[in-house]
């Protein structure tokens, strides 16, 4: 800053707060209540402006679903299953390395009640009829009870269940075993095949990959399609979030499906009973 001199003082002029440049008696600006001159007040109003577009351009290099003050709750979900299915590779990308836990997990809440919960229910209310139709035959027929008499008639108590105690019951488990158990075990698996980044990058990964359930909405295949879909899109966004290799990726995605699979084939081989 300029010192002003001793004329400018006793002139009584207005000193610029920032260069100490006399400014005049005539309209004089003002900076934060301060006398400030044309020059100096013009390049504080330029620093303003090229700070308003780095902040937007950090803003729009967000993904959607953390922008959704500014675009709306709708808009945003929209907008991220659409650049997620899009360009999954470029979304995925753009994920932040720190990010409040709760917003991924308020985006599977959404997906579970957009997606997971009305294609259970278009599938289930198509197969309970098939399952009731092979209970009465074998009633009818009077055979000899199967093994899997057993299972159709657990399907057709589950399938017919519509209380709302199951579907809290079922997103409490959905949100537990599927998304955190599941992301941690994911995790694990990533940090032994080399990725660094945190639980947190999994987690969001784990949570914006369940675009792909939406399939579940067609009958009959798109339960096989929505799953695979997912794990698809989770190993593809592990690969580009923690930086490891396509197969390692795959392996890391169906790690939870291994997990399981082991301890079943545990509980199997002990000769406990397995839980329904």
């Amino acid at each position: 800053m300029n010192e002003p001199n001793d004329s400018w003082i006793r002139s009584g002029e207005p000193i610029c707060c920032t260069c100490g440049v006399p400014i005049g008696t005539r309209e004089v600006p003002r900076l934060e209540g301060e006398p400030c001159c044309q020059r100096c007040l013009a390049g504080f109003a330029a620093s303003v402006r090229r700070a308003g577009m780095e902040n937007s351009t950090q803003s729009s290099n967000l993904i959607p679903w953390l922008r959704r003050e500014e675009l709306g709750f709708f808009r945003a979900f929209m907008q991220t299953v659409s650049d997620a299915m899009s360009q999954p590779t470029r979304f995925f990308g753009r994920l932040p390395t720190v990010s409040p836990p709760w917003a991924p997990l308020l985006f599977a809440v959404v997906c579970a009640f957009l997606f997971y919960f009305p294609g259970l229910l278009i599938n289930e209310t198509l197969l309970l009829p098939l399952v009731t139709q092979e209970l009465q035959k074998v009633e009818t027929n009077g055979e000899a009870a199967q093994p899997f008499d057993a299972v159709y008639e657990k399907m057709a108590l589950y399938f017919s269940d519509r209380s709302p105690s199951r579907w809290m019951t079922l997103l409490i488990k959905f949100l537990i075993v599927e998304i955190i158990l599941a992301s941690w075990i994911q995790q694990i698996f990533v940090y032994l095949a080399g990725g660094r980044r945190g639980f947190e990058v999994t987690l969001q990964v784990r949570c914006y990959s369940l675009v792909g359930i939406l399939f579940l909405l067609i009958p009959f295949v798109g339960m096989f399609i929505g799953y695979i879909c997912w794990i698809g899109m989770n190993a593809l966004g592990l690969r580009e979030v923690h930086g490891i290799s396509g197969w390692l990726s795959v392996l890391a995605a169906i790690s939870p499906l291994l997990v399981a699979l082991l301890l079943f084939l545990a509980a199997m081989s002990s000769g406990g009973a397995v839980p329904a």
